[in-house]
């Protein structure tokens, strides 16, 4: 039956996994702290290459070399006055409504 022994070769791990389940979550894994929103800082935009009030923005880059594509996540400083305006939510008229339910009426089929 020595051979089948194996409880001096687990002895090591089985005392590491029976320190770790003693653990507290907090020294595991720290809480994040709640992020508010962005502060402005005095730099220089990225855009416009001003030395302005900038608040930094996250950004996906993808760079192509040799065949090959990287996707990265930069911040980026951008100033308010270069700062993409969102779309205003325009009011659909009725002959657009209309048009949309014919659609979603042909999509129907029973």
């Amino acid at each position: 039956m020595a051979a089948f022994d194996r409880h001096d070769a687990f002895a090591g791990k089985n005392a590491a996994l029976s320190r770790a389940y003693e653990m507290d979550a907090k020294k595991k894994a720290p809480v994040k702290a709640e992020k508010g929103e962005a502060e402005y800082k005095d730099d220089v935009c990225s855009i416009c290459q001003e030395r302005v009030l900038v608040r930094f923005y996250k950004k996906t880059i993808t760079k192509r070399n040799n065949g090959g594509a990287s996707i990265s996540h930069e911040k980026v400083a951008i100033c308010d006055a270069c700062l993409p305006k969102k779309k205003a939510t325009q009011e659909k008229s009725p002959a657009q409504i209309k048009s949309m339910m014919k659609a979603a009426k042909k999509s129907i089929k029973f």
